[in-house]
């Protein structure tokens, strides 16, 4: 039998250089990580935005009144063709 004895890897003691898809590669997983961190971070205001907009009464809601040209707009799409 034999024995078992540790495999041994050898690890490169410089740096090697990324070729120019694997730079690509890594630059795209860091974006990814990003994108990923704004999206956490909208889908935890998104609760938070419907609670404030649920708990405010409508008359303090809109607290402007629509442009003019919403109602010419409203007034057209109103009409059959």
């Amino acid at each position: 039998m034999r024995s078992q004895a540790p495999i041994r890897i050898a690890t490169p003691t410089e740096q090697q250089t990324l070729s120019a898809p694997q730079k690509k590669f890594n630059t795209l997983t860091q974006k990814i990580a990003v994108q990923r961190k704004l999206l956490a971070a909208w889908q935890e205001a998104v609760p938070l935005f419907q609670q404030r907009v649920s708990s405010t009464p409508c008359s303090k809601r809109w607290t402007r009144p629509a442009p003019s040209s919403c109602f010419f707009w409203m007034a057209r799409t109103d009409r059959k063709a």
